[in-house]
């Protein structure tokens, strides 16, 4: 049976299990998936806005994927990837407790972007210890929380760089 393997939880995996959960309804899928991602849920980043601005609590702004993943009959693997093997066809996934190897015969990849923060301190020196980065969607989220809270004891200076 054909393994599939999807590389993150982002909108257009999210997406896809929607669809493989009506699939599956009508019947069995007829190759095995696995869902490999650092977190069951996703970040609703055009929600971010909403967050920021006061309108909506960290909760409202993630997408639980644990419904879709049992719905679906999609396998779930916790955790990130740190090596791909595409001469194999396998990924090396680090979990809380050990590395595993996930062989597939198709992979498809939606992540979200990794930021160079050592290529980021080098080219604007101090960035590390004072730049609030907008990814992860998820840690950023988590921060803007404990950065509100921290703005209500002490007055803070923000400035946005980027569009």
């Amino acid at each position: 049976m054909k393994h599939l393997v999807l590389l993150g939880a982002d909108h257009v995996h999210v997406q896809l299990l929607k669809r493989l959960t009506q699939r599956a309804h009508k019947s069995p899928l007829p190759f095995r998936v696995t869902l490999v991602a650092p977190q069951p849920q996703l970040m609703n980043a055009s929600m971010l806005p909403g967050l920021v601005a006061g309108r909506y609590p960290f909760e409202q702004c993630r997408i639980a994927l644990d419904g879709l993943l049992k719905a679906s009959g999609v396998n779930y693997v916790q955790g990130h990837c740190t090596r791909l093997d595409a001469a194999a066809k396998s990924l090396t996934v680090d979990t809380s407790t050990s590395s595993t190897r996930v062989d597939y015969d198709v992979l498809s990849i939606n992540t979200e972007p990794v930021i160079e923060r050592e290529l980021i301190e080098e080219l604007h020196p101090g960035a590390r210890e004072h730049a609030f980065f907008l990814q992860p969607l998820q840690a950023f989220a988590a921060l803007w929380e404990r950065l509100q809270a921290l703005a209500e004891s002490r007055p803070m200076r923000i400035a946005v760089i980027g569009a």
